[in-house]
């Protein structure tokens, strides 16, 4: 079964601190949650035409991290396995507009919609 996981916290849509003028982040945070897990994620900026990502993949009622779930980040790369603390690192080619973070767990299967710089989808 696949969900669309939902984007429950983006780090680009935070405004700036009173007295800052702007915010410039050199990495993103975002949280995804749907059907008890939840993926929390930094992105880092494109380098040398890569994306990459490291997360946690944690079950939201015992907050604990899952492992051994698949983490793909795009549709073309190789998928990586959490580590026993449910966490992981994946890369791919950058492509402008969103990625899709592919999450496995047992028969449950998240598909994480990254939205672009700007934060729209």
């Amino acid at each position: 079964m696949s969900l669309q996981a939902k984007l429950v916290f983006d780090s680009a849509r935070v405004g700036a601190l009173p007295g800052f003028r702007s915010v410039a982040a050199a990495e993103r945070s975002l949280l995804f949650r749907a059907d008890g897990l939840c993926v929390d994620m930094l992105v880092l900026p494109p380098s040398g035409g890569l994306q990459v990502a490291h997360g946690q993949v944690i079950e939201e009622a015992c907050e604990r991290g899952v492992p051994g779930a698949t983490v793909r980040l795009g549709g073309d790369a190789d998928p990586v396995e959490t580590d026993a603390f449910g966490q992981f690192s994946v890369s791919a080619l950058h492509v402008d507009g969103a990625q899709t973070l592919h999450v496995g767990s047992g028969p449950l299967a998240l598909v994480c919609s990254v939205p672009n710089e700007g934060g729209t989808r």
